[in-house]
């Protein structure tokens, strides 16, 4: 999966994704909670995390666009 696809998944955009990923915004509560449904991680993990710890989690897919990120089912 890539960004796109996760933005999609997640109701925002590629852009906020991206932007998420390397620190430059912040996650709403909503969105944490969606994230900790498809990766897991306690939902504070998601707002405070560094993005070194949310590129851990997500994989490659953390670093652009086309990349993968992976869930936790594989």
């Amino acid at each position: 999966m890539n960004q796109i696809e996760l933005s999609k998944k997640l109701g925002v955009t590629q852009s906020y994704i991206s932007k998420y990923l390397r620190g430059e915004r912040g996650c709403s509560l909503q969105t944490a909670r969606k994230l900790t449904e498809f990766f897991g991680c306690n939902p504070l993990f998601w707002l405070e995390a560094t993005p070194e710890q949310k590129h851990a989690i997500l994989g490659n897919g953390g670093n652009g666009r086309d990349k993968k990120i992976s869930n936790k089912e594989g």
